[in-house]
């Protein structure tokens, strides 16, 4: 999956499904998300289908952001949902030349999508998912998946800013209820469990003529034990301030405008641009894993027969971190935002992803240097502030080992030239026991802007995950 996608789950069921206590055929969650022209990259089949879908839109005076969702019968909910957003507003980025002129054009550039075959049956409901979904594909919102339903009605009663209120839907409780059923399986789609999954809601629903709070139903308590948060909400910018998603992010004529502009003013300023340009550090900070493992550094993933794992803190023996051999080293890290100084031309050039790489070095065994990828083969690439969790099975025999993570923004790392520069200086390589761990991670932090290292030995004792 691109890192641009965001995607909603809108749970769908049929009247009085609930009641009777029967799950029916049509109860299903249906998923939406939204292509970001500029952003989302499409194969060639799919930017000349999506091409002509633009050229029927303008012909037919279509909604150009709802036209692809005419096949699974969802266009006028994805009208008002893009209606309702360009109502509300988000702010153009910092440095955004051509969004200050182009006040719309984090909208215009999106086309709804559902990867579902159909739509639903009933009426409004998808209203507020498709709304969430154009915000989250817009602002880059760091949550990349939400459950919502709800529909979208006129300006807020009492509201002075522009924003549009949020109206109960039919069936709230049941959806509430499928919901819960699908994660109580383990069926619900999650693209990271270790983050809570929001599910966006109306403040009420109807029940025998009486308006209720959706948050006194018991089903909100049970569905926060699976690690969905039902966030009841009466307001758009609500939901929006939420998920982070109240300004936008770069487009790729931002970009092109912003080159043009720094390109006329080294032109113009020569030699005293260069000292306005900073050089920023890249900052990477380990982050607890979870369970028991509460302490910001890796430890020591165990594995369970359904293909997951659970982390277990690594022991110490005095200050040194130690793990029995032939296990394998985790860590979840994060690279913080750097920032970009007070000087012009550097809020201008944000990185928008940064290339990792990672070395593990060992005192009797050769380095190993490792540029991770995704399935499809493409490099992994981390926004800022983002996740990298990793892990690597280390040797079966004891030694003292140091892990270093490098990151980079501007292309991704070259594995062979890392381990050629790192031959070159250290030609023993931990081959025959002798390689300075120290000396060689002092060297490897010198080839990114980006490096943090952890320090693990492998010592001979009995596997310490429980079963």
């Amino acid at each position: 999956m691109h890192k641009s996608r965001r995607t909603v789950h809108i749970p769908i069921v049929q009247p009085g499904a609930s009641e009777a206590g029967v799950k029916r055929q049509e109860d299903r969650l249906i998923e939406i998300y939204t292509q970001h022209q500029g952003l989302s990259p499409l194969s060639a089949p799919e930017a000349a289908k999506a091409a002509a879908i633009d050229s029927k839109a303008r012909d037919k005076d279509w909604d150009q952001v709802a036209a692809p969702l005419r096949k699974v019968g969802l266009y006028q909910a994805g009208c008002a949902a893009a209606s309702a957003v360009r109502k509300l507003g988000i702010e153009p980025p910092f440095g955004a030349l051509y969004q200050q002129v182009a006040r719309l054009a984090w909208i215009e550039a999106q086309r709804l999508q559902s990867a579902s075959p159909s739509g639903p049956s009933e009426g409004r409901s998808a209203e507020l998912g498709l709304a969430l979904a154009l915000l989250m594909g817009a602002s880059g919102s760091p949550d990349r998946q939400v459950i919502a339903t709800g529909a979208l009605g006129g300006q807020p009663s009492g509201h002075n800013a522009d924003d549009v209120e949020i109206l109960p839907v039919g069936s709230l409780p049941g959806k509430l209820d499928l919901v819960l059923t699908l994660a109580s399986h383990d069926n619900l789609p999650r693209f990271n469990r270790e983050r809570e999954l929001l599910f966006f809601t109306p403040l009420t629903f109807e029940d025998d003529g009486e308006q209720r709070d959706v948050s006194s139903l018991p089903v909100v308590e049970q569905l926060l034990k699976f690690g969905v948060h039902v966030v009841p909400v009466g307001r758009l910018g609500e939901a929006a301030t939420i998920l982070k998603a109240r300004r936008a992010r770069h487009l790729a004529a931002d970009r092109f405008l912003q080159a043009g502009v720094a390109a006329l003013a080294l032109v113009v300023a020569a030699g005293a641009a260069w000292h306005l340009w900073p050089s920023p550090k890249i900052t990477m900070t380990f982050l607890p894993a979870g369970g028991m493992a509460l302490a910001a550094e890796p430890y020591q993933a165990c594995f369970t027969p359904d293909g997951g794992y659970y982390p277990v803190p690594l022991d110490r023996d005095g200050i040194v971190r130690t793990m029995p051999a032939g296990s394998t080293l985790g860590w979840n890290i994060t690279i913080d935002d750097p920032g970009t100084g007070e000087h012009l031309l550097g809020r201008w050039v944000q990185p928008d992803q940064y290339h990792v790489a990672q070395i593990m070095l060992a005192s009797s065994s050769p380095a190993k240097v490792v540029t991770p990828s995704l399935p499809d083969g493409r490099p992994i690439e981390l926004p800022p502030g983002g996740a990298w969790e990793w892990g690597w099975k280390l040797t079966d025999k004891p030694e003292n080992n140091m892990l270093v993570l490098l990151a980079q923004p501007e292309k991704p790392f070259d594995a062979a030239e890392i381990r050629r520069s790192l031959v070159e200086q250290f030609p023993a390589n931990g081959a025959d026991g002798g390689l300075d761990l120290t000396a060689a991670a002092n060297f490897l932090s010198t080839l990114a802007p980006g490096s943090v290292r952890f320090s693990v030995r492998t010592v001979e004792e009995e596997e310490r995950c429980d079963p």
